[in-house]
């Protein structure tokens, strides 16, 4: 029972340790973990006077958040969001992260419970992986604890990075057992572990770590059968394949629509040059001191803390290197990986790698976090399995310990050279130097010898020391960058005087448009039922909704291809065809702006200006213009405000003849009953005279269906961006629809693709149930064997003895015997004859009485 008690207990010790370090402003203070301190930093939620702390980390508030409330407050099944700009897709990882569920709680229970997740999955995953690999309890904790928080993680703590991450060590644990025992159990773990990271929101990461555990498979597949028949390798190969294929469709409903989205609108062919983008040395720095880049905006793509005990622990790889398993190629990893992230050695394979070479490079420094986290692990566990093994053993382990105590004390020495300036925290700087100094004592004492019960003491206490000591250091350097807002403070701010006025006066889908950057920054309109046309999203990468707001402000992309900024307007016409009511900013911006009259200040530092010419969501239109190409639609719609006006062009989806010369609107012509769904279909009764274009002002990507009293019709793409229905005189209900027949394909695949996984599922727990009786039946066979071999050796046993025993009597008898016969023949020659002097007359030939012969006696 003690074998695992104590370790459990140390275990768990720690993890309460590092939570409570961790979250200790929240378990002890006045705060609450909420990424919408963004929001409280900006206009107009700045004047509410709320106090934040942390990071701004501007992307979970501008787009995880906002569409997880819309999507899952109240819970709603949808392929399109209405409030997203102009009407965007969804993307299919709302619902196939499983973390994303959690947000049908309130918004900041909701936080707190995905932030403490990520941390316990991360870590529960490394733990097993480094078990399975021999290590012991110590060795996994030290290493779940350094990956679970280390830099990466940290950093994109909000993010869906840091959700794919945290399943990575599973894929590794499911290919590791592949590689003792083959089980078609292990690949179609491998295919779900890998279909939930493509699935969670950010590929690129999820391919970092594919092609890392490819080459796991490789280096240890060719190694460990090495001596084998070569179609062993082969099927493990196929078996690799075949999961790798699953797991990609598992995720398609996901990773296949982006894949049609930005993969065909020239959006991830135009970054294939971040391939080539490398780190600076000096930002090795952070592996000792993590805080060098806090004040950096791009602090994800810089710093590599992975806790003081991978780093101090490192020397120690050379040490009983051959006995170590998977050491080799964990340590090759980290070579590899420092040259990739800091030298542009291996840039023209990496430029070749699909899915990851459109991204940042220096990105996969999260794959170096997780090599160091796992070398961590096995080092350090091997100092206390081996290290009394041998006197040899012990030297080696007290003279890595004189070196790394040497390493730390130059290292500190040297601190204010090495930060150089840099923001730095001095008192992690602290924990961490008392935290190498534990180990160093720890190298130092653990080869001690001595009794068994004193020296199982001392290495309890130093594995407890090691594993408290790593969960301060890991929770005490994550805590700094968890993004705070004051307890009492409400999750989503609420409305300011501005945000009260704009729901007041846009009750009828009117949109707004913002300006600057971070004043009522992208999609926080979506909290409060305000419509904004800027956004963050890989929607405004669609080649048509780009070239529309490049001429709004051909500086729109400037800042980021995803989220699109207007400081000007260039154009007046062409925000009244987009619906736009009200420009929003902060006073002095609208202040200097000169056109559409005079602002309304409010009292939270915005101000608004209104368009009065723009168009309704719904508008009826009483004349079309086909154009052969976009540009010269554009420049039309540009250079006046037509109102019933419906602009097509032949480079998109437009009637094949327009409707006959039309008479101008009528005052009985009118739209009404307008129902807009939170899935995004529209619905409306038209009354018109004579056939009309209804002109629907949303967004049109081409998987729009539109019924007329029931009956499909088409929706062509009118004034470049929307959508146009043709309608017959009279009146009639239209409904629009949104159906994505690709999206359907790919649910329909995804399907297939969880069906072969649960099949493998179940064949492998079947075959394995079927090896398992085999091997239980094979063991009752042996064993009787053994009793029988037992039971006839003993028998053969008593034979022999009897044997033995009866042999023995007979030479006795003989022995016996044969003293006889010799004694019998000494005593008759030593008796006189007859004709001896002195012999008697009757005992010789002349008649004396002879002497009678003695029978033989039997015996």
């Amino acid at each position: 029972m003690t074998r695992w008690l104590l370790p459990a207990c140390a275990c768990l010790t720690g993890l309460v340790v590092l939570l409570c370090v961790l979250y200790n402003a929240v378990i002890f203070g006045d705060w609450k973990l909420s990424f919408t301190n963004a929001n409280y930093l900006s206009l107009p939620f700045s004047s509410s006077g709320v106090k934040t702390s942390g990071p701004r980390l501007n992307d979970i508030a501008d787009n995880v958040l906002p569409i997880a409330s819309q999507t899952f407050q109240p819970l709603t099944f949808t392929a399109w969001l209405p409030n997203f700009g102009l009407g965007a897709p969804q993307s299919m990882s709302e619902y196939m992260s499983l973390l994303n569920w959690l947000y049908m709680l309130p918004l900041d229970t909701a936080q707190q419970l995905i932030s403490a997740a990520k941390v316990l999955i991360a870590f529960g995953s490394m733990y097993l992986f480094v078990r399975q690999i021999g290590c012991t309890w110590r060795g996994a904790f030290i290493s779940g604890v350094s990956y679970a928080l280390c830099a990466s993680m940290t950093m994109w703590h909000g993010w869906p990075h840091s959700e794919v991450s945290m399943y990575a060590p599973l894929l590794f644990l499911f290919m590791d057992k592949a590689l003792k025992r083959f089980s078609l159990r292990y690949w179609a773990g491998y295919a779900l572990v890998l279909g939930l990271m493509l699935a969670a929101g950010m590929p690129t990461y999820a391919a970092y770590f594919l092609y890392l555990s490819g080459a796991y498979m490789l280096f240890c597949g060719v190694r460990d059968y090495w001596a084998e028949p070569s179609y062993r390798l082969i099927v493990f190969v196929c078996g690799f394949a075949v999961a790798v294929a699953l797991g990609a469709a598992l995720s398609l409903p996901y990773t296949g629509s982006l894949m049609n989205s930005i993969g065909s609108n020239g959006y991830a062919a135009s970054r294939t040059g971040q391939a080539s983008h490398t780190a600076s040395w000096d930002d090795l720095r952070s592996l000792l001191f993590p805080y060098l880049h806090k004040a950096d905006e791009s602090v994800q793509e810089q710093s590599l803390y992975v806790g003081i005990l991978p780093i101090v622990s490192l020397p120690l790889t050379v040490v009983n290197f051959r006995r170590k398993k998977r050491v080799g190629f964990f340590a090759g990893s980290i070579v590899v990986l420092v040259l990739l992230i800091f030298t542009n050695v291996f840039d023209p394979v990496f430029a070749l790698l699909p899915f990851v070479n459109t991204s940042l490079k220096v990105r996969i420094i999260i794959l170096l976090d997780f090599a160091l986290a796992v070398l961590a692990g096995i080092n350090i566990d091997d100092v206390f399995t081996r290290c009394k093994i041998t006197l040899a053993s012990r030297i080696r382990t007290w003279i890595a310990g004189a070196v790394i105590l040497c390493a730390i004390v130059v290292t500190y020495q040297s601190y204010a050279r090495i930060v150089n300036g840099d923001v730095a925290d001095d008192n992690h700087a602290v924990i961490a130097g008392i935290v190498a100094l534990m180990f160093v004592a720890v190298l130092l004492l653990l080869p001690v010898g001595g009794p068994r019960i004193l020296t199982g003491m001392i290495s309890g206490v130093c594995a407890l020391a090691l594993i408290c000591g790593s969960a301060y250091d890991m929770g005490s350097f994550a805590s700094t960058y968890l993004p705070m807002i004051e307890k009492n403070a409400a999750t989503v701010p609420a409305a300011s005087s501005t945000i009260r006025y704009l729901q007041r006066n846009t009750k009828h889908q009117e949109k707004i448009v913002t300006l600057g950057g971070m004043d009522f920054f992208s999609l926080t309109n979506m909290y409060y039922g305000v419509r904004n046309i800027t956004g963050h999203g890989f929607v405004y990468t669609n080649a048509d909704i780009k070239a529309y707001f490049e001429r709004l402000n051909q500086h729109a992309f400037s800042a980021s291809p995803t989220r699109p900024q207007f400081l000007a307007f260039a154009n007046d016409h062409l925000l009244s065809y987009l619906g736009v009511k009200y420009i929003v900013g902060n006073t002095n911006d609208i202040d200097q702006m000169e056109s559409f009259g005079t602002p309304t200040a409010h009292d939270d530092g915005m101000s608004t200006k209104e368009i009065v010419d723009h168009v309704d969501q719904i508008q009826l239109t009483d004349s079309a213009v086909m154009f052969s190409n976009d540009k010269q639609l554009l420049e039309n719609m540009t250079s006046e405000f037509e109102q019933t006006t419906v602009h097509f062009s032949k480079k998109h989806s437009h009637p094949r003849q327009l409707l006959a010369s039309q008479q101008p609107l009528a005052d009985n012509e009118t739209v009404s009953d307008i129902v807009n769904d939170r899935n995004g279909t529209v619905s409306f009764t038209a009354t018109v005279n004579e056939a009309r274009y209804v002109l629907v002002n949303e967004y049109n990507d081409g998987n729009w269906a539109a019924y007329v009293d029931g009956e499909k019709t088409d929706v062509y793409k009118g004034n470049y961006l929307f959508r146009a229905v043709e309608v017959p005189a009279g009146t009639h209900h239209v409904e629009l629809r949104y159906e994505p027949k690709q999206l359907n394909d790919m649910l329909r695949y995804s399907t297939y693709a969880a069906a072969a996984t649960l099949a493998l599922l179940v064949l492998g727990a079947f075959f394995d149930s079927i090896a398992r009786l085999a091997r239980i039946g094979a063991m009752r066979v042996e064993r009787r064997e053994r009793e029988i071999a037992v039971a006839d050796g003993t028998m053969d046993a008593a034979l022999r003895l009897y044997k033995q025993r009866v042999a023995e009597a007979q030479a006795a008898g003989e022995r016996a015997m044969a003293q006889k016969q010799a004694a019998a023949v000494g005593k008759t020659a030593n008796r006189p004859a007859a004709n001896a002097p002195g012999g008697s007359q009757r005992d010789g030939m002349t008649g004396g009485k002879s002497k009678k012969k003695r029978k033989p006696r039997r015996r």
